[in-house]
Formats: C-alpha cells, structure tokens, sequence
C-alpha cells in the first residue's frame, strides 16, 4: 500500500458512496489513478474483512463482511506505526536509500519494482540518484550481475547519510509511533545531559545532533558498530587534525552510559568517540561572548581564519587585517566547523534566505572567503555554512565605526571675497562632516581648474563651460530646499556610484551563449576592449567559478577575478536572451565585476547596490523583460531608496 491506497481507505465509509472525481481531488491524483489504487485496495481488504462496492453514477463505499478482522486490519496499521508505500520518485529515493544502508547482503532491483509498484525503468532512474547521493559520503553502490546491488561503505559514513539525509528531506518520524518514541527518549537524554554539564547548543544543531545519535543508536541494535579505525580515518581524509576537548569527552561517556541504559545496548570505546565528535561539532560558539578557557584553538584553526581574511582582501580590497574581534569569532565558529567537514555532520540554516536578502555584501565577502575552506577541506562549503559565516562578517562590518568619505568640493561665487568667505563659513559649519576641503575660484578660472581630486562644484551662477565634476546651483543666501539637497546629496551618494561603474558601452544584451565559459569569455573580451586586462584574466575569473558559486539564484551571477587584477575598477553587464545553467542555479543577468588594485572608496557601496537590485525577485524581472541601459540604472536607483 501506498500513500494514494492509505489516503482512499481512510476516506472510504460504509454509508455514503463518494465518486472518483472527490477521491482524486482528496488525494490530489488523477481520476485514473484513483481506480487503479481502488482495484489494488480492494485485493487487500478481501482477506482481510472487507471489500470496495461500486455503483455507476454514485462512486464507491466500503462494506465489511468481518468486523473482527477488519478492525485487527485496522489496528495493526495502527500500533505498527505502519508506513505508507512511496508514490513518487523522491519517496521512493528516500526508501530504497534508507533499505540499502540497512541491508548488508546484495538486493536485485526487481524486488523495488514489486514491492513499490513501478517499472523497471523508473527504479533504473531512482536507483541512480541514490548512487549520486551516496558519493557525497563516500558511499559505493556495489553491481554484481545476477546478485544485484548493495552499499558499500564506513559505518560511519552509513549513519551520517542517514540523519543528513533524513534533515535535508525534511522527513520526520510522525506516521512511525515506535520509532517516533525512540527518537524522543534520544532527545531526552541529550537534554538532561547538556543541561547538567552546562554544554549550549542551538535549537537546529540539536536536532542534527538527536538524529545522529538516533541512527546509531538503530545501527547498534542491528550490530553494525564503528570500526576501530573509523574515526581517525575520517580526519586522515584530508590531512586534517582534530584534537577533541576533554570536557565533551566526559559529556560524551554520560550520554553513552544513558544510552546504554534506556536501549539495553553496550557501546564500546569507538561508540563513545562517536558521541564525542558528535558533540565536537555542534557545540555552541556565540560570536558575542569572550574566549572560553577550555575552548583550543590551534594554530592550524587560525591560519585558516586568517587566510580567509586575507581572501577578502585580495577579492574585495576590504581590510579585515586588524580586526581582532573578526578573527576570534572565525577561530571560535572554525573549531566546531571544522569537525562538521571533516565528518560531514549536518547542520540546517533557516535563515539563509534571509541572510542572502538582508546581508547581501557580507554574504558575498563569506562566500568568497570560504574558497579558502573549499580547497582545504576538497570539498565545496555548503550555502547554510556560508550563511553562518556571512553573519560573522556582517557583524565585523556593523561594529566597524561608518567611515564618512568626505569630499572635496570648489565653491564659486561671483559676489567677491566677503560672500565666498560666508559661504565657506556656511559650508563648514552646515556640513562640516561631510566635507574635507573647500576652495574657491572665480568663474573665469573654472575652465582651467585643475579637478583631479575635486567631488563636487557648487556656483551662486550658471556655468557655461563643461566640467568633469557635478555642479550644483546654489543661492547665495541659503533656503530651505538648499540645505535639504545638499544634505542628501553627501549622505546619499548612489547616483554617483551608479555613473561611476556604469556606463552604456559596458552593457550588452540579447546573449545568445550556451555555458557559463562562453558567457564570461564573451564579457571578458568585451572588458579587454576599454581596459588593459592582465592576459590570464579571463583563467582568474574561472579559477574562482571553480572554487565556489557566484550565481546566488534568482537568475543572477556576480563573477570576478580571484584576485585583483586591474587598475580601473568596472562592471561589464550581459544579459542572455535564455536563462542557462551556471553552477548551482539558472543565470540570465551576469555582471561581470572588478576591483581597481589601487583600491576604490566607493566599493562596498558599489556592491550593496548592485545586490540590493539582484536579489529582488520583481525587479530582475522586469529588467529580463526590458534589458536595455536606461532601464537598469533606474532600477538601480529604485533599489537604492
């Protein structure tokens, strides 16, 4: 039985007839479908009590021939904690995943196509995705012709593909009353024995943690235990060290002496450091609070920290150097972390979608920091990983006192030396911390001004002369409207941004490209046509592809040279005429972004509002439906009010 046939029985009564259109808008499944589950349910109730009437025009009910048995029937569903057949491909993943890991001996697929009711083609399909699965955790599905398959891997490697799986899913044990109840007595034990031993941990880490211990707890019972050597060869994986706090190895021989207490089962010394490692990585490190004495941190734990700190450098020109509140809340969230990717213990993030809206630069300063952890570790760092650390950095960044860029501004007044002094007076003691220096000409010498290092004109006269800065045309005797202008005008820069990193021959639209190569070889060599590019720019852009996502979905991509490269900061804009596949998501809009190595003031504005507009969902839209210049810069300027 599955899903569809225990949803339709449930539905069935012996008094009223209810037709095939109800049952299938009920179990959301076509009218044909509904028959053919019918036919299937009534071959089951015929020994066991009952049977399916039809009547043309009505629809079906139930009649029960024995009561007796039919009740027993019914019960036994019950009190088994009985569980429903899968009825789609990612349930039937979810089974025969879960059947595999907990059978040693070889099963032919014809045994999936009988008891789940489907072709031998569709189980072929399904049994490829859990293979694909099982890679992640280094899990064989071992072939063997006339015998069939069989997983092949650490016990280990078998309960962490378990509970992650299981997480990732989102399944839960609720239709399973038995199993349901041992996972509750983990947890309770878990609970008591943090609780007395004073270990915090977050509401999401525990239940990675219950399901863990859950799974082998199950595994024990079966007899498959850890091997001798299954914990060090983890770590020996990637060269890795782990050195595990001997308070959470006491913590852990509590639970275990818990454990073995309420499931009658005997853990050996490798179950104990199960437990521990475990515990290792999902204890609690709070960003807010000082180093704790017991808390190790080595010096391999730092150098990662600092080489990612060094990574944000080099990528964003954001010095992070002397930020000793940064590198101990990265030395303090690596150590836990750090036996998560060495163990592949999982750990959800429910605010990741959040973290990626709200947090957008530091999300992107985590993610490219993290390539550090990707080549360590040989593995990509996973999006709700990334997501914890961008809240590191954006912690860094709202602690960091908001540097004013004040500005240089030239004051022309046509009413003499009197006025102008008064105006500079004003300038100064209006918005004295906006602005550095202040000087002066006449309106004959505008045109030979030297404007290297000028932000801003501001004249009591009309000009008629071009300049290369923005002029703004004052009265003399300031109004209202006057200061409210200038005001925003230094407290809100965006248009100038806006004008500095676009440019109309920087966008290009209607792409007709088929990868993610041939997209950012095209804007590459669209760069290379205004600016002097480094010649392996384009193996620098891809050498960061490689090492982590840039595309952070709703159909945008944000590329970049691994390092700085050149000595003009841009942005080259493409926007494909269809979506294609870029590493993680679809991607129709690629901006193609890099830092000046000289550095650029105006940088991490630049990023908030280029990712402000990329991660609203409404307004990507509208520029794929207008993909023209003009349209984006007032996007751009919309998702900067």
């Amino acid at each position: 039985m599955n899903r569809e046939i225990t949803e339709i029985l449930s539905l069935l009564t012996e008094n009223t007839y209810k037709t095939a259109a109800q049952l299938a808008d009920s179990v959301l499944a076509h009218e044909k479908t509904v028959r053919t589950r019918i036919k299937e349910l009534n071959r089951i109730l015929e020994s066991n009590g009952a049977s399916i009437v039809s009547k043309q025009k009505y629809g079906y009910r139930l009649l029960v021939h024995d009561l007796e048995l039919y009740t027993s029937f019914c019960s036994s569903l019950g009190e088994s904690g009985y569980q429903m057949l899968p009825s789609n491909s990612e349930e039937r993943v979810n089974y025969m995943l879960e059947y595999l890991l907990n059978h040693s001996n070889y099963v032919k697929l014809e045994y999936f196509v009988d008891i789940l009711y489907v072709s031998r083609n569709t189980i072929t399909a399904d049994i490829k995705k859990v293979e694909y699965i099982f890679h992640f955790y280094h899990i064989e599905l071992v072939r063997r012709p006339n015998y069939g398959v069989k997983a092949v891997g650490s016990e280990f490697d078998k309960r962490i593909c378990m509970a992650n799986h299981f997480l990732k899913a989102n399944l839960s044990f609720k239709n399973d009353k038995m199993k349901h109840d041992e996972q509750q007595t983990v947890s309770l034990i878990l609970q008591s024995v943090l609780c007395k031993n004073s270990l915090r941990i977050s509401e999401i880490a525990f239940q990675a943690l219950t399901m863990c211990l859950y799974f082998g707890v199950k595994r024990i019972q079966m007899g498959n235990h850890i091997e001798a050597d299954g914990i060090a060869s983890k770590v020996d994986r990637v060269n890795g060290r782990v050195d595990i706090d001997v308070r959470i190895m006491e913590v852990a021989a509590f639970v275990a002496v818990e454990v073995e207490t309420q499931f009658s089962v005997t853990l050996p010394e490798e179950e104990v450091g199960y437990i521990a490692v475990l515990l290792a990585g999902t204890v609690l490190s709070d960003i807010d609070l000082p180093i704790n004495k017991n808390l190790q941190i080595t010096h391999f734990i730092d150098d990662l920290s600092m080489q990612m700190i060094l990574r944000v450098r080099e990528g964003f020109k954001l010095d992070f150097l002397d930020n000793f509140d940064l590198r101990m809340c990265l030395n303090k969230h690596m150590v836990p972390f750090n036996i998560r990717m060495l163990y592949g213990i999982p750990l959800k993030n429910p605010i990741l979608d959040n973290v990626k809206k709200e947090y957008p630069y530091a999300y992107n300063l985590a993610a490219h920091a993290c390539t550090v952890l990707n080549e360590h570790y040989g593995m990509s760092i996973p999006e709700e990983e990334i997501g914890y650390f961008a809240l590191l950095f954006q912690f860094a960044l709202e602690k960091q006192e908001k540097k004013i860029q004040k500005k240089n501004i030239l004051i022309v007044c046509s009413s003499g030396v009197g006025s102008s002094q008064l105006f500079i007076h004003r300038y100064r003691q209006m918005f004295g911390k906006y602005v550095d220096q202040i000087r002066e000409c006449t309106v004959l010498e505008v045109a030979a001004y030297d404007y290297s290092d000028i932000d801003y004109l501001f004249t009591t006269v009309p000009l008629d002369v071009p300049v290369p800065v923005p002029v703004f045309v004052v009265s003399l005797f300031w109004d209202r409207d006057d200061f409210t202008n200038v005001h925003k005008l230094f407290e809100q820069d965006d248009t100038k941004v806006i004008q500095q990193f676009f440019v109309p021959e920087h966008f290009y639209n209607n792409i007709q490209l088929q990868s993610r190569e041939e997209v950012i070889r095209f804007l590459c060599d669209a760069a290379n046509q205004h600016f002097t590019l480094p010649e392996d720019f384009y193996e620098s852009v891809m050498k960061r592809e490689f090492l982590g996502q840039t595309d952070f979905g709703n159909l945008a991509a944000i590329p970049h040279p691994f390092t700085i490269m050149t000595d003009k900061s841009f942005v080259i804009v493409g926007i494909l005429k269809e979506p294609i596949r870029w590493g993680h998501n679809d991607v129709q809009i690629v901006f193609l972004v890099s830092i000046s190595k000289a550095g650029d003031k105006n940088i991490e504005d630049f990023y908030q509002l280029i990712t402000n507009l990329l991660f609203n969902t409404e307004k990507i839209k509208q520029l794929i439906d207008e993909p023209d210049f003009d349209h984006l810069v007032k996007l751009l300027k919309d998702s900067a009010e």
